[in-house]
């Protein structure tokens, strides 16, 4: 069994940011966590290829998109991380 999604610090890190404070670019989810636009990036993209975090296109004009938290795809996450540590939930 593969380790979780959850157990890579960075990964829960912009997750906990996108659950919190909701839909956030790439920019800001980098600029509030001190990380490159460049490794934010490739998380994110990995998130999004794991259906963890869904692209939100923005509506207002602007041209990068939003990332946003999908809850119900973070709890299945957190009970395979529970599972892969042998605990009970």
């Amino acid at each position: 069994m593969e380790p979780s999604i959850l157990m890579h610090l960075t990964r829960s890190r912009i997750l906990h940011m996108l659950v919190t404070e909701g839909p956030c670019s790439v920019a800001h989810i980098a600029s509030a966590l001190g990380l490159s636009s460049r490794v934010t990036h490739r998380e994110i993209t990995f998130l999004v290829s794991r259906g963890i975090v869904t692209r939100i296109v923005p509506t207002d004009g602007r041209i990068d998109p939003d990332f946003a938290a999908r809850v119900p795809e973070i709890f299945q996450e957190m009970a395979r991380a529970h599972q892969f540590l042998g605990l009970k939930l």
